[in-house]
């Protein structure tokens, strides 16, 4: 069932009164179509790049999975799940009343938390880096042998739309499908909770003009974070270009340093978020319902 079907069915369900759809399970039904959705959007995507490449669509589908087994059988991915286990557990500390914490001390104990985390991921990373590297070199062996999509393409057809130009355009493709699956669940999510969709995206227009700019600093700040990390990655190279163990200190030292001043950028944007996404509450909670 496509999304589009789905939001048919949903609509006509609230509409003839059949029953009652509980919110929250409504809307993760939405959820769960917006995933299913994007996922078309990517293999779409993954396809028509096959073809710009003038690779066969199948056998490069082979090869993408040969290469997620091949990620699945090096045990990263449990590595990172522990991760994440562990910064969900240590949050939970954070915030467990009987501690005690509030304001910054909260605010300290969660950015502690994520510290570690961060250093367990890029430990997970490390450790497989070198099976991780067979497997994508595997991948690009593969991909290379795959047959072309059309054995009958000329590559001097003074037609022929230019590689570049075709995956270019299959990028946009790729957003803009992303977009409208976008566009489909808020319509679905609006009709969850039975407000006018119209009236709803005028409130999330009004949201997005106030958090742009806002936004587009974080971004660039961002920007500015990680090309200084790359920077001092370089520098790190060249103070210790035959000593690894001091090697590794120093750039996992620029990594940390960078995600402590990118993890506090995103907060004081998310602060300064916080009345656009006041605004928009109140601008959607005041909007009427559905038209039948």
């Amino acid at each position: 069932m496509t999304i589009k079907t789905w939001l048919i069915g949903v609509l006509s369900f609230i509409a003839l009164g059949a029953g009652i759809v509980v919110a929250s399970e409504c809307i993760q039904d939405g959820k769960n179509g917006l995933r299913d959705c994007k996922a078309g959007c990517k293999d779409t995507f993954l396809t028509t790049k096959d073809v710009c490449n003038n690779r066969d669509p199948n056998c490069m589908r082979l090869c993408r999975a040969d290469r997620a087994g091949c990620r699945a059988d090096t045990g990263i991915d449990e590595d990172l799940a522990t991760c994440q286990a562990d910064l969900v557990a240590a949050k939970g500390i954070c915030r467990d009343p009987n501690n005690g914490l509030s304001g910054t001390a909260l605010d300290h104990c969660i950015d502690q938390a994520q510290i570690v985390a961060f250093q367990c991921r890029d430990a997970a990373r490390e450790k497989w880096r070198s099976a991780l590297l067979v497997c994508r070199k595997n991948f690009r062996v593969c991909a290379r042998a795959c047959p072309p999509a059309d054995p009958n393409t000329d590559p001097n057809d003074p037609n022929l739309v230019p590689p570049d130009v075709c995956r270019t355009q299959a990028k946009v493709d790729f957003k803009t499908c992303n977009g409208n699956c976008r566009e489909d669940f808020q319509v679905i999510k609006d009709a969850c909770l039975n407000r006018d969709h119209a009236c709803v995206e005028t409130c999330r227009a009004q949201r997005d003009t106030c958090a742009d700019p806002i936004r587009s600093a974080l971004y660039a700040q961002v920007l500015q974070i990680n090309m200084d990390r790359d920077d001092d990655i370089t520098t790190c190279h060249q103070l210790y270009p035959n000593n690894p163990t001091d090697l590794d200190l120093c750039i996992d030292d620029a990594q940390l340093s960078a995600f402590e001043k990118r993890d506090q950028a995103q907060e004081d944007a998310n602060t300064q978020l916080q009345p656009c996404r006041d605004t928009f509450m109140s601008c959607a909670q005041g909007c009427p319902p559905a038209s039948p």
